[in-house]
């Protein structure tokens, strides 16, 4: 959920229900996180909606923390997350947009004020 917020603010809007696979494929793939187009599409179908609608990773993706080389490595049967490096990417990539905010970067102010705008609105505020 938190990938898909990010996504939602670096954008300026939400994310409706038949995108959020593209939102995760666009985090994904950036250097940040390291996966391919198909590595980011398999970790949103079997990790993000196997905890989200079944709580549990499917089709053989599991996740640990011992230490790898990359954030998703293939296994014998599926693939390995690092919750660890996870985190650190997911870190990595708010703090960048943070960045871009503080530094005065006008299309991500403007993303976020509209983005934030949007939350309002529909929480009644």
């Amino acid at each position: 959920m938190l990938i898909e917020t990010l996504r939602g603010f670096e954008t300026g809007r939400g994310i409706p229900r038949n995108q959020t696979r593209h939102a995760y494929e666009a985090m994904l793939t950036k250097p940040a996180f390291g996966l391919s187009g198909e590595e980011a599409r398999e970790f949103y179908c079997y990790v993000r909606n196997g905890i989200f609608h079944g709580t549990e990773t499917r089709n053989g993706w599991v996740i640990r923390r011992e230490p790898q080389q990359r954030i998703v490595e293939k296994a014998a049967e599926g693939y390995i997350v690092n919750r660890t490096m996870l985190h650190a990417a997911v870190r990595k990539a708010f703090e960048a947009w943070i960045e871009r905010l503080r530094e005065g970067d006008e299309t991500a102010r403007e993303n976020f004020r509209r983005r934030m705008d949007q939350v309002i609105e529909i929480s009644g505020i």
